[in-house]
């Protein structure tokens, strides 16, 4: 049966509809900019609503069987950025290095012969593959905005990983990668500037995407400096931290709740990039992730804020809001 038809049977769906869907695809997306800490932009294509319902549907049936190495920790379930940080607690120096446009680096070629690669798990026969390529890929690469580029990006990667690991654990070095952050640890001060080479040197050999290290991002650190792991601080206790940025973020966007003074980000344009609900339900995140790693802080708030506003924010509701403003929006005047 084709994937299409599997679609279109599961979702009670015509077949020719899906197809449409399919070949229009390319022509599906909203693209836009948003700021960058450093300043440059990063462009952002939104799949329709119809396209991402597709690449929904491949996440859960297909590219769910695809391989992920084991020192992969972005997009997994049970994973965060708390057990990356762990995994480097306790080593004096590091390494960090990111590629540079990584979803876009990804191309349709590239995805094409990683489906056929692993064609025993996915069960996708040529047409079907051509398919997939369709949904997931907008103007033949990797989207950021996508809902399937972080699975498909976890996975074209495996053997890249693989390798890196090995050599890795030959030397002593613990190795992870979040989507394009790579990190590495170890106790002997030596052995990084080996492990810099040999990554740039896998890289430039790699039979699969074409990446470039992104040289402004590469940082050798050590513990007697400030070591930063995906936004966590690695302190010299041998403990984990969110940092003093973080802490005042949190701060203010509790002060704000506490005073329903949260407004809606935009763009330069005056697009929404973050409504008032969806910042809340940001802030409800935070709270739970810090809550596991630094109750002492949590504490601190309830002290200062009022412990029921904290509890307000964990039992916010985003449906909940949503169907509220819906009401008022169309209650007439």
């Amino acid at each position: 049966m084709s994937i299409v038809k599997k679609i279109a049977e599961e979702n009670g769906v015509p077949e020719h509809l899906i197809n449409r869907i399919v070949n229009s695809s390319n022509h599906a997306y909203k693209t836009y900019e948003i700021a960058k800490k450093n300043g440059d932009t990063r462009t952002i294509c939104h799949p329709s609503k119809k396209v991402k319902a597709l690449q929904y549907w491949l996440n859960q049936n297909v590219f769910c069987h695809l391989p992920v190495h084991s020192s992969v920790y972005s997009y997994r379930s049970g994973l965060s950025i708390l057990d990356v940080a762990k995994e480097h607690v306790g080593k004096k120096y590091f390494l960090k290095l990111d590629f540079k446009a990584f979803f876009p680096s990804i191309t349709a070629d590239d995805l094409r012969r990683h489906l056929h690669k692993h064609n025993n798990l996915v069960e996708l026969d040529r047409d079907d593959i051509e398919v997939a390529l369709k949904i997931v890929s907008y103007q033949e690469a990797l989207t950021i905005g996508s809902p399937s580029s972080p699975i498909l990006s976890n996975s074209i990667l495996y053997d890249f990983d693989d390798k890196l690991t090995l050599f890795c654990i030959d030397k002593g070095v613990t190795y992870t990668r979040y989507a394009d952050d790579l990190t590495f640890s170890t106790n002997d001060s030596n052995v990084l500037t080996e492990i810099n080479s040999f990554t740039r040197e896998l890289l430039q050999g790699f039979d699969g995407v074409k990446l470039k290290i992104n040289e402004d991002k590469t940082q050798f650190l050590s513990k007697k400096g400030r070591v930063r792991i995906l936004g966590l601080i690695l302190t010299s206790d041998g403990k984990i931290s969110v940092g003093r940025e973080k802490k005042r973020e949190i701060r203010s966007l509790v002060n704000r709740f506490k005073y329903d003074a949260i407004e809606p980000d935009h763009d330069s344009n005056g697009n929404v990039l973050s409504t008032i609900e969806e910042k809340k339900r940001s802030l409800q995140g935070y709270i739970s992730f810090i809550e596991s790693i630094e109750p002492d802080f949590i504490s601190s708030l309830k002290n200062k804020y009022d412990e029921n506003v904290i509890e307000a924010i964990k039992k916010f509701s985003y449906e909940e809001a949503i169907q509220s403003r819906t009401v008022i929006d169309r209650t007439p005047s």
